[in-house]
């Protein structure tokens, strides 16, 4: 049984996956399985992952038989997962190669259970942000402002066992923080930037107003905040929200 099991969602990624796919094969801490779960890709991604499979059996296939969403599809990964200890990458991002090394051993000294660490963003006019984060996060602070990359993230399933994230379409990333926060009460940081995060022009989250009503209704429909309490956070996020989008800007132009 390995001792992490990193789940990998896809989607009509065979232009990109190949590089997430290598930052994890590439890895120095060995005991690990992969498991890919393609969301009924029309493209290439299932055989590019199939090619890998065939070179590295810790690697394994789940296929969707609708698109699903990530929600969804996460989900399958990790109902079907076998590790203790399970990180999440998505198909675009890449790990530093001591990435699962460094992180498990803070893990394992610390007996953190909800860890994330600092990561760099990849952007579309190939430009490399360093993006610092606190070390450690409430759930008050992340409805304020969600701090944490999902791709830098391992939790422990003593703690949480085989937790779902909720099944909502967009902003499920921070919707499963809020359930794991309240579970553990603080997630803590690794301090390495071991993760880049890839920006994309046309990510589902480079659309700023679609992604603040998913924000919104989580709130709302999710959290069941009242309203004057959802217009609080709502407006700590937006505000946040801006203050990164340009600190990004200043960053690339320089």
């Amino acid at each position: 049984m390995p001792e992490v099991s990193i789940i990998l969602p896809s989607f009509n990624s065979e232009s990109f996956i190949e590089k997430t796919l290598r930052s994890i094969t590439n890895q120095i801490f060995l005991d690990w399985e992969l498991i890919v779960v393609d969301d009924y890709s029309s493209d290439g991604t299932v055989e590019l992952v199939k090619r890998y499979i065939s070179h590295d059996s810790r690697i394994r296939l789940l296929e969707n038989n609708s698109n699903s969403g990530a929600a969804v599809t996460r989900n399958v990964g990790i109902a079907s997962s076998k590790g203790r200890y399970i990180a999440f990458i998505d198909s675009d991002d890449e790990w530093d190669k001591r990435k699962l090394q460094v992180q498990l051993r803070y893990m394992k000294e610390t007996g953190v259970a909800f860890c994330y660490t600092q990561y760099s963003i990849q952007t579309p006019k190939k430009c490399k942000i360093f993006i610092d984060v606190p070390a450690c996060l409430t759930r008050n602070e992340i409805l304020k402002n969600n701090r944490i990359c999902t791709s830098t993230v391992i939790i422990d399933t003593n703690v949480f066992g085989r937790i779902e994230m909720p099944l909502i379409r967009r902003g499920q990333d921070l919707a499963f923080w809020l359930v794991l926060l309240k579970v553990c009460g603080r997630a803590y940081r690794c301090v390495d930037s071991l993760t880049i995060y890839t920006k994309r022009e046309n990510s589902l989250s480079s659309n700023k107003f679609t992604s603040a009503k998913w924000v919104w209704l989580l709130y709302r429909d999710i959290e069941k905040m009242s309203f004057f309490s959802a217009c609080f956070y709502f407006i700590n996020y937006a505000v946040n929200g801006v203050i990164k989008h340009f600190k990004g800007l200043k960053i690339g132009n320089s």
